[in-house]
């Protein structure tokens, strides 16, 4: 299924893309379907695609690198997203199944702004 994808990127952008496409799943096998695989590819070529259109030539390096960072950036926030929905906001179950510290929690929830509706 991976083989069909065209993408720019290397190895490490590549796991990137399985580990967000695994999340999108929904499984607790970590499988993963064609349907998460293209919400995944999606969401990483818009980022390239975004930062790529910004510059050419030798400042493509770089831009390459904060486009990963992003991306990265967001696969973390899609995840917390998702954990802190499924808690319905309740902090300390955050806290709980990502062994985080309740004071980190706020934290990114400020950082990414989650706010409870």
């Amino acid at each position: 299924m991976l083989i069909n994808f065209h993408y720019p990127g290397n190895i490490r952008d590549l796991k990137t893309i399985v580990e967000i496409a695994i999340h999108f799943s929904g499984s607790s096998e970590n499988c993963i379907n064609s349907h998460s695989v293209n919400k995944a590819f999606n969401l990483y070529n818009s980022v390239y695609k975004t930062k790529s259109n910004q510059s050419s030539g030798t400042i493509n390096n770089f831009i390459r690198l904060n486009t990963m960072r992003e991306f990265g950036e967001m696969k973390k926030r899609i995840i917390f997203q998702d954990v802190v929905e499924k808690h319905n906001y309740n902090v300390k179950l955050i806290a709980e199944e990502l062994k985080k510290d309740p004071v980190t929690i706020y934290r990114k929830m400020k950082k990414y702004g989650i706010e409870r509706n």
